[in-house]
């Protein structure tokens, strides 16, 4: 079961933890080319897709503005994150289709505090 605060969210597709070393250019002076040079720490980054039955706009976008969340993955791990990126998708729950109830998906990524 995966949470984010405490709200369960209902993930479809999962990365995982992914390491991304930052990387930088550097032009090299009296050249004409450039090299990529690895800077900084790691990052570890993860995306998740998922889906919210209710509550979306209550329970979910309160969330992105904050600089730290916690986020429950399904093995039962807690870990700070700062959402970096969130895109919704509206999409009808179609038996309760003339209801009006809202169902979205919501593609996020997420990035590691390391504490």
């Amino acid at each position: 079961m995966y949470k984010l605060n405490d709200v369960r969210i209902f993930v479809e597709k999962d990365s995982g933890w992914i390491v991304e070393p930052r990387k930088g250019t550097v032009e090299l002076l009296d050249t004409d080319y450039s090299i990529l040079h690895t800077a900084g720490r790691k990052s570890m980054t993860r995306n998740i897709s998922f889906v919210v039955f209710s509550g979306y706009y209550t329970n979910i976008v309160p969330l992105v503005d904050d600089s730290s969340v916690t986020f429950e993955d399904d093995a039962g791990t807690d870990w700070t994150v700062t959402i970096m990126k969130e895109s919704p998708e509206r999409l009808y729950n179609f038996r309760d289709y003339y209801d009006g109830t809202e169902v979205f998906r919501v593609s996020m990524d997420l990035m590691r505090i390391e504490s």
